[in-house]
C-alpha cells in the first residue's frame, strides 16, 4: 500500500483550492490517498486547510501522521500490510507506532 498526495485539477473559484508551486498540476483540490501496488485507490481524504480543533492523534503524530492513521483505520486487521510513504508523512514516532501495531512501514527522510 502507498500513501501520497494527489491534486485533482480545478481552475474555478473555491476556498479549499490549493496552489502548489513546481508541480505538473498547480491548481486544484489536494487529496491524500491510500492505494494498492496495482494503483487502485482504496481510500482518500480531502485536504481543506489546517483544522482549528486538533485531535489527540494530530497532537501526537502531527497532521501528516494523523492522515496516515486515518487512511489505514478502515483496513481489515487480519491481513499484514506494508505501507510506504514519502518524507512529508515520515516520522520516527509514526514508524514506531505502526510497527507496534504489526504493520510494516517504509518512509523516506531528508538529511535536515
Amino acid at each position: 500500500m502507498s500513501v501520497d498526495e494527489t491534486v485533482v485539477p480545478y481552475f474555478g473559484q473555491h476556498p479549499t483550492k490549493q496552489f502548489i508551486r513546481n508541480k505538473p498540476v498547480r491548481f486544484g483540490y489536494k487529496l491524500c490517498s491510500l492505494a494498492t501496488s496495482g494503483g487502485y485507490v482504496i481510500q482518500f481524504k480531502p485536504y481543506g486547510g489546517g483544522a482549528k480543533d486538533k485531535s489527540q492523534e494530530q497532537l501526537d503524530f502531527g497532521l501528516a501522521g494523523s492522515v496516515i492513521l486515518d487512511l489505514i483505520s478502515e483496513l481489515p486487521q487480519s491481513l499484514p500490510y506494508q505501507i510506504t510513504f514519502d518524507n512529508f508523512f515520515t516520522s520516527v514516532k509514526l514508524l514506531d507506532h505502526l510497527g507496534a501495531r504489526g504493520l510494516g512501514a517504509i518512509g523516506t527522510i531528508r538529511q535536515n
